[in-house]
């Protein structure tokens, strides 16, 4: 996420309703009129740290990556994901944005079809479930 960023501080950052995905390479037709985010930096979450994810999620939405190629993150539907087989190897990007005493309330970008309505609780403990903890970091606007 920390790369997202760096190239949002320098690049103007339109809807996909502005900005369609077109699936081609070509260069960029942003307009700065239309931006609707704009960073100038962004902050790191220490690693490892539930206390300090809590804190910065109370505050913000946070930006965490997490291993996501998995079976038990992939076919996920309700309750809390509580998984070893869920791994720590970092391959997707989703979004913090809040907390209950037991989980992580955590919104994917696969749509509302997958997990719950596009959501998905991950277990809120030191045993850093699908690698939650290891590179959370937001935006700071």
């Amino acid at each position: 996420m920390d790369y997202a960023f760096k190239y949002a501080e320098k690049s103007a950052m339109e809807t996909e309703g502005d900005y369609p995905y077109k699936g081609r390479n070509e260069a960029c037709k942003a307009e700065v009129s239309k931006c609707v985010f704009n960073t100038k930096s962004y902050a790191d979450v220490r690693k490892d740290s539930v206390n300090q994810l809590a804190a910065a999620s109370m505050e913000r939405v946070v930006s965490v990556a997490i291993e996501a190629d998995k079976r038990v993150f992939q076919h996920y539907s309700s309750g809390v994901l509580d998984s070893r087989l869920c791994g720590k190897k970092l391959d997707h990007g989703v979004t913090v944005v809040g907390y209950t005493s037991e989980a992580w309330i955590v919104k994917n970008s696969w749509g509302k079809t997958w997990g719950d309505k596009g959501y998905v609780m991950i277990a809120k403990n030191n045993e850093d479930v699908c690698g939650i903890l290891l590179q959370p970091s937001y935006p700071t606007l």
